[in-house]
């Protein structure tokens, strides 16, 4: 381990050989998933910004829980990059008032 940290609600460690590890979760409050598509229901898109750049863009996992509101939803990444990733909602039924949080890792090279 060459580095750990943290910011906010994320925390990353890198490695000697290069990589890197950073967890994280941030909360999505009062979305609206009723914009029809793909026979369900998707978001506006939300992104969520790195603390710490990655040297390529890294591999990305997420996890959504509900907070509020009826049952949940599925998150699916649209597009990422080397100090982001954004995507929608996306659920069967149409709803608003809903809160989430979406919780991700991401493992890359920071070198």
């Amino acid at each position: 381990v060459i580095e750990q940290g943290s910011s906010g609600s994320e925390r990353w460690t890198k490695y000697a050989d290069g990589t890197m590890i950073l967890y994280g979760e941030t909360v999505h409050s009062t979305l609206a998933v009723s914009t029809a598509s793909s026979g369900g229901f998707i978001s506006a898109i939300q992104t969520v910004n790195f603390s710490e750049t990655f040297d390529s863009d890294p591999i990305v996992t997420v996890s959504v829980q509900r907070n509020s509101g009826s049952w949940g939803a599925e998150f699916n990444i649209a597009a990422l990059s080397t100090s982001s990733f954004n995507g929608v909602y996306y659920r069967n039924d149409s709803v608003t008032g809903q809160t989430y949080t979406l919780q991700y890792q991401a493992v890359g090279r920071w070198f």
